[in-house]
């Protein structure tokens, strides 16, 4: 929600409805805060991991970028086989598996099955798993420090980030 709404919307909603007014007003984060903010972390996983189920129980298709374990569907075939993998599809792959570590040169017999993958995006990836980024927010945990030496598999999804996006 754009901060520079943000009052007025909640204002006008108080007008209808208040206890949902206070409820919007304490879900997102700090006013002061200029630009685009969204709710706290913790609000959309509960929000999105609802909707997944929702629409998995309806056999619809449901995509999630920030939390790509609830994704009911792959972006794959058709125009997919030209593509670079998403963090979504790197999960997918080795929760499919049922792995329960997953190790740099997994990742990377992995990467080299998509042609688009080049040393740039290679780089990028690896540098992702080094410094223990690239499953944040999957159930997949670093262990080792940095450079992470593996990730685990863990019973709950491990939230890293305290809001999903903010931008001035």
């Amino acid at each position: 929600m754009r901060s520079a709404y943000k009052d007025a919307l909640i204002e006008k909603i108080g007008k209808a409805n208040r206890s949902l007014a206070e409820h919007l007003s304490g879900i997102y984060n700090d006013p002061k805060i200029p630009g685009a903010i969204s709710p706290l972390a913790r609000v959309v996983f509960t929000e999105m991991e609802r909707l997944s189920e929702i629409c998995r129980e309806s056999g619809l298709e449901f995509y999630c970028e920030h939390l790509p374990h609830l994704d009911t569907n792959t972006r794959t075939g058709g125009i997919f086989r030209f593509k670079l993998p998403t963090i979504g599809d790197i999960y997918r792959h080795f929760m499919e598996r049922n792995l329960q570590e997953v190790r740099l040169t997994d990742l990377e017999v992995y990467l080299a099955d998509f042609p688009a993958v080049d040393d740039a995006y290679h780089s990028l990836v690896v540098n992702l798993w080094q410094t223990g980024i690239l499953f944040q927010d999957t159930r997949f945990a670093a262990v080792g420090g940095k450079p992470c030496e593996k990730y685990m598999l863990t019973d709950s999804v491990q939230l890293a980030v305290s809001e999903v996006m903010t931008c001035d």
